[in-house]
C-alpha cells in the first residue's frame, strides 16, 4: 500500500497485488512490529540489518538491504501461503486483506477535502472561548497559575483551595469529574482542557496536514492494531468526536467545494452482537436482532 501511494506521487501506477509481507506477518502474529526487519526475522530471513522500516526502503540509499528485501519477498510467497493455510487465514489474506490494501491506497491518494478557512474560523472561536474560560478561572480562585500544568492545577486545588481528591493528588479527568460538586472552578478547568485539546489536536494539527490540493491525505493502518481494527494516522481522522457540538462543528469543515460529491457517514448497528449471534447460532439473540432491523 505504501509503495503504491509513494509511486503514485511520481506518476507511476501499480496494478495487481499478489502478496504482501506486512499483511501476511500481521495475520500470522498481530503482535509483530510494523517494520520490514521484524517481519523478515519472523520468517527467519537475515537481511543484514538489525532495525529497519519502509523509510529505509523509501530513502533508496541502502541498495544491499533493498535487494535482499525484494528477493526474499518473492521467495517467501509459497511459504507464506502455506503458513496462512495452516491457521485457516489464507482466504482472509487473499480475498479480504489484499483487496482491501488497494482500496485503502486509493483512499490515501484521493484524500479528504478540508476547508482551511472554515477550520481556522472555528479555531478562532475556540481560542476566544478558551481565553474567556482562562480569565474566569483566575477570577474564581483569585490568582493566576498555569492551567495546562497538572502539577500547578494540583497545587491550586489541593493545597491552596484545600480540596480533597485522590491520594496521589491526581488531576485526571476521572478525578475532576468526581469532584465537580466540590468547587465551581472544577467545571471550568474541565472546559479549559476540552477547548485546549480541540485547538491543539483538531484545529491546529489538521491545518498542518492540508496539502496543496486542499485535502488531507491520512494514512490508513491495516496491520497495526492487535484487534484487527483499522486505524488512521498522519493525522488520525477517526477520533473527531460527534458527541458534542464542538466536534460536530469540526466535522463540518470536511466537505467538497461543489455539489458533485458528498461525504456520507455510516456505522454498523450492534456489529459485535450480530457477529456473536452468527457465530454462536443463538436463535434467541438472532430473533431479537432481526426484529430490531
Amino acid at each position: 500500500k505504501e509503495i503504491k501511494v509513494a509511486l503514485h506521487k511520481i506518476d507511476i501506477e501499480i496494478n495487481g497485488l499478489e502478496s504482501d509481507l506486512l499483511l501476511a506477518g500481521y495475520l500470522l502474529d498481530s503482535s509483530l512490529k510494523n517494520d520490514v526487519v521484524s517481519i523478515m526475522n519472523y520468517f527467519n530471513i537475515d537481511v543484514g540489518i538489525k532495525t529497519g522500516s519502509l523509510d529505509l526502503l523509501a530513502s533508496g540509499t541502502d541498495y544491499d538491504f533493498i535487494a535482499k528485501c525484494a528477493y526474499n519477498v518473492i521467495s517467501l510467497k509459497e511459504k507464506i501461503n502455506s503458513e496462512l493455510k495452516k491457521v485457516e487465514a489464507l482466504d482472509l489474506y487473499q480475498k479480504i486483506e489484499l483487496p482491501l490494501a488497494l482500496v485503502l491506497s486509493d483512499m490515501e491518494i484521493e484524500g479528504f477535502p478540508l476547508d482551511e478557512k472554515k477550520l481556522k474560523t472555528i479555531g478562532e472561536t475556540f481560542k476566544e472561548k478558551l481565553n474567556n474560560i482562562t480569565k474566569d478561572i483566575y477570577k474564581t480562585v483569585g490568582f493566576e497559575f498555569n492551567i495546562a500544568s497538572p502539577k500547578q492545577v494540583a497545587d491550586t486545588l489541593f493545597n491552596k483551595l484545600n480540596l480533597k481528591g485522590a491520594k496521589n493528588n491526581s488531576t485526571s479527568v476521572e478525578v475532576l469529574e468526581a469532584m465537580k460538586e466540590d468547587h465551581p472552578v472544577i467545571n471550568k478547568i474541565l472546559e479549559h482542557r476540552k477547548y485546549a485539546k480541540l485547538i491543539s489536536t483538531y484545529v491546529d494539527a489538521l491545518v498542518e496536514h492540508i496539502h496543496e490540493d486542499g485535502k488531507i491525505h491520512a494514512m490508513f493502518n491495516q496491520a497495526l492494531t492487535t484487534t484487527g481494527r483499522l486505524s488512521s494516522s498522519e493525522p488520525n481522522l477517526q477520533n473527531i468526536s460527534v458527541r458534542d457540538e464542538e466536534g460536530r462543528l469540526i466535522r463540518k469543515a470536511f466537505h467538497y467545494p461543489n455539489n458533485e460529491y458528498q461525504i456520507l457517514s455510516l456505522d454498523y448497528s450492534q456489529i459485535e452482537l450480530r457477529v456473536l449471534a452468527a457465530l454462536a447460532k443463538s436463535k434467541a439473540l438472532i430473533e431479537v436482532l432481526e426484529a430490531d432491523r
